[in-house]
């Protein structure tokens, strides 16, 4: 087989298993709106200083609160 021969099914192979993994992908909802901005990242370079997250989507979230990053965790928060 040729080397050309190999990349062309090499790249036909690859398309085929992302479209069928992206057919296959869970689409999950997101609230409008924007996450305000985190503005104390530095403090959160240490790897001593761990949060247990709130959130992990917005669905996690009640009513208009989106799931974003702030004080070194996700939270809940209003959006902008």
């Amino acid at each position: 087989m040729s080397p050309v021969t190999s990349i062309i099914l090499l790249l036909i192979f690859s398309y085929l298993n992302i479209s069928s993994s992206l057919k296959s992908a869970e689409i999950l909802p997101v609230k409008p709106g924007d996450c305000p901005l985190d503005l104390d990242i530095t403090s959160c370079d240490s790897p001593d200083f761990q949060l247990k997250p709130d959130c992990a989507i917005d669905d996690d979230c009640e009513g208009q609160k989106k799931c974003c990053y702030s004080e070194c965790r996700l939270q809940c928060m209003l959006t902008l």
